[in-house]
């Protein structure tokens, strides 16, 4: 392996262990019991997710269902969706007031089936007790088996607990938003961003030494 693809997994791997250590969503994938669900999986009650909507819920791939099309992250398998519009929404909970946090999510769209039916374009508004963090966006389907799409955006805690709020419309024709990989985690202190470039030096010297012995 080439030392610039081995820093690079390093420096991936080194944000994304910070990432998941901070998430302050409890539910980040929308995963569930499936006992609890029928297909197509209305849900009954997503854990840590309240819902508004007769159509929104939680499911697993399905060609036939909302999640049809784009792949997850590897050991990620479920989704959150609102089918038409509705919300999902979850309390972010011991904010540090003042404090800016970064919001990041994966993104889809149920793609058409055979029949062309139910792939209209959902447009998404994403907020924080009502502000506005992600501006209303017309989404599609990645399609086949391209990764879903990443949103991301900061945002200054105003309260210790909040609400982030997922929010979905096709003006009543038939679509899905489908989400995933929900994380709300402070934003990277200068200090630890050091700290970590300092780990990644001793890193690169490291694998230098081991290249050039062999």
């Amino acid at each position: 392996m080439r030392m610039s693809a081995v820093l690079s997994l390093a420096l991936f791997s080194a944000f994304g262990i910070s990432a998941h250590a901070d998430n302050l969503v409890s539910n980040p994938d929308f995963s569930y019991n499936p006992a609890a669900y029928t297909f197509p999986g209305y849900a009954v009650s997503i854990p840590g997710w309240r819902e508004s909507g007769s159509s929104v819920g939680a499911t697993g791939f399905n060609l036939g269902g909302f999640y049809n099309n784009g792949t997850l992250p590897a050991g990620d398998s479920t989704v959150g969706f609102i089918q038409t519009s509705g919300e999902l929404s979850t309390t972010l909970r011991n904010l540090v007031v003042g404090e800016t946090y970064v919001l990041s999510f994966l993104e889809n769209a149920r793609s058409a089936d055979g029949d062309g039916c139910c792939n209209a374009s959902p447009t998404v508004t994403v907020s924080i007790d009502g502000t506005t963090v992600v501006v209303p966006t017309a989404i599609s389907a990645v399609g086949g088996n391209d990764p879903f799409t990443t949103v991301s955006a900061d945002f200054v805690a105003t309260r210790r607990f909040e609400n982030l709020t997922f929010r979905a419309n096709t003006g009543g024709a038939d679509g899905t938003a489908i989400f995933s990989d929900v994380s709300v985690a402070p934003t990277p202190e200068p200090s630890s961003l050091a700290l970590l470039g300092t780990g990644l030096c001793a890193t690169a010297g490291a694998i230098r030494r081991r290249l050039k012995r062999a």
